[in-house]
């Protein structure tokens, strides 16, 4: 992983525990994306937690791992 695609995680991490702080574990997708809706999420963020394939997440750290997993194969 670069310098600048750590960083970019290290901010997605911080963004997402901060967006997501509140809820819940484990929860679906739509509350993922209410919550995001919620705070007024845009950009790149809201596109990826858009592509969040539809199930169960346990926590912020899954939905973490899911948008890394989208964002190598896109």
């Amino acid at each position: 992983m670069s310098g600048a695609d750590a960083t970019l995680d290290a901010h997605l991490g911080w963004t997402l525990y901060r967006v997501l702080d509140g809820l819940r574990f484990p929860v679906p997708r739509w509350r993922v994306l209410a919550q995001a809706d919620a705070w007024g999420v845009g950009g790149s963020l809201r596109l990826w937690l858009t592509d969040l394939p539809e199930g169960s997440y346990a926590g912020v750290h899954t939905v973490v791992a899911e948008i890394r997993r989208i964002r190598r194969t896109s």
